[in-house]
């Protein structure tokens, strides 16, 4: 009924894409944005999008799901809606992560626990999670949500820094320099940072930062597009530490959510850590769900 194969092109990306939009008001967080699924296909060169996702297909040649594995043991399953939770298609996705993690294993290292996550809303995928004995292991996101019918504020700033678009070639060190600082220890590199702009769907318009005088970057975010249903996802977001509590980190995000309600965008999507929601809830995100942690360890 079901065919399986890895990705193999920019194709396939699409054909991702279009059922992540498609999925989406039928589960909402139950799926990633397509935000997610381009910047974790290219944020690094240590990233292999044709070895690390496996996309299922039916009969018709629709895809009816996919799974996305960070290696060595960490998977991510998007399964159709009138799928979702039955097994069908998980029990592949799970067996797949199984054999990859076996496949980037050692046999002197220990062998690392299968994790993944699953929308608190999602119950369908819950029970199937536990009936596989996962456990909850606290690695959570909140998931937060701001309508941008309305204008977006704007965020004034000090000392001749301005929010604007990534200008240029001459400035992609310093773009790679804040983000390895903000997420250190991180991978990405310049080489790296060039395969994120060219992922299909990336504009760089929307990747923005707060520009000092003197060319310094003191926060900066990229923002991702699903045009179908007219949501905007901030993926990455930071502040260099020396900057924060400055307003800088606020001035991007208000920045992004500009752009996007500009590209027709009706709500901005961000997800974070308990830690940041202060920071998110005071521009004017809302939590709208979370993202549970699980960990497997047969």
């Amino acid at each position: 009924m079901f065919h399986a194969r890895n990705l193999s092109d920019d194709t396939d990306v699409e054909r991702l894409k279009d059922f992540l939009m498609a999925a989406r008001p039928h589960g909402q967080s139950a799926y990633m944005h397509v935000g997610d699924l381009l910047w974790g296909m290219r944020m690094h060169t240590q990233m292999n999008p044709q070895r690390d996702h496996r996309i299922w297909f039916d009969e018709s040649g629709s895809v009816a799901g996919f799974a996305r594995l960070y290696p060595p043991a960490d998977v991510l399953m998007q399964v159709r809606p009138s799928l979702r939770g039955s097994g069908v298609l998980e029990d592949e996705m799970l067996a797949w992560a199984v054999a990859e993690r076996a496949r980037h294993g050692s046999a002197d290292a220990p062998t690392p626990p299968i994790t993944t996550a699953a929308a608190e809303s999602d119950t369908d995928t819950l029970s199937w999670l536990r009936s596989q004995r996962f456990t909850p292991n606290g690695d959570d996101l909140a998931i937060l949500t701001r309508p941008l019918v309305d204008p977006v504020e704007t965020a004034p700033l000090a000392d001749g820094a301005v929010a604007r678009a990534v200008s240029g070639v001459e400035e992609y060190p310093e773009r790679v320099s804040i983000h390895r600082e903000v997420w250190a220890p991180s991978r990405v590199t310049l080489e790296g940072y060039a395969l994120t702009r060219g992922a299909p769907g990336y504009e760089p318009e929307l990747d923005l930062a707060v520009a000092l005088p003197g060319g310094a970057f003191a926060a900066y975010c990229v923002c991702w597009l699903d045009p179908l249903n007219r949501v905007g996802e901030f993926e990455p977001v930071g502040t260099r530490p020396a900057y924060r509590r400055k307003g800088y980190g606020r001035a991007i995000l208000l920045e992004g959510m500009r752009r996007l309600r500009e590209r027709g965008m009706r709500e901005a999507l961000v997800y974070c850590k308990a830690h940041n929601l202060d920071f998110y809830q005071a521009a004017g995100f809302q939590v709208v769900d979370q993202y549970l942690g699980f960990s497997m360890t047969s």
